[in-house]
């Protein structure tokens, strides 16, 4: 519904208006012309095969959220992964990664020499002097993380 103006004072300001609109559309027109430009230009991420661009609102319970987590977690993806999965699979179909056993001692000697740095540190940091087990022991714990690095080097060289 369109209302006459009652005097000069808003003929004024309609035409004011009109003209601000105008720039409005003409620079929005500018915008969409300047993104559409870019879209053509080749680069950055390829387009995926499969849109996923619809969204599933679940409500669930505290508890029900943090089970989910750690699931979708313990299977290495993520919680709407896992969701669709579960959903449209019914089962989580991922193989368990079982480390070589190389790799599990060489884990274990590095915890155990960790935890003997760990000691002579808290005793040196404490301001007791380091004895001479300490340094033989020391001594000992430099060579074996020397042959641990070689070890480590030759396995990925």
């Amino acid at each position: 519904m369109f209302r006459e103006p009652r005097n000069a004072r808003s003929i004024h300001a309609i035409a004011f208006m009109e003209s601000v609109r105008h720039w409005r559309t003409l620079r929005l027109f500018k915008a969409m012309q300047t993104t559409v430009k870019h879209r053509n230009t080749k680069g950055g991420r390829p387009p995926k095969e499969i849109k996923r661009n619809k969204t599933i609102t679940v409500h669930c319970s505290a508890f029900e959220q943090r089970l989910l987590k750690t699931k979708s977690k313990d299977a290495g993806i993520t919680v709407s992964e896992y969701l669709r999965e579960i959903g449209l699979a019914g089962k989580i179909d991922r193989p368990k990664i079982e480390f070589p056993k190389e790799a599990l001692l060489l884990n274990g000697r590095l915890n155990h020499v960790a935890a003997n740095l760990n000691q002579i540190a808290k005793k040196r940091n404490s301001g007791e002097d380091i004895g001479v087990f300490m340094r033989t022991q020391l001594d000992e714990l430099c060579g074996e993380l020397h042959s641990l690095t070689h070890t480590i080097k030759n396995h990925f060289i």
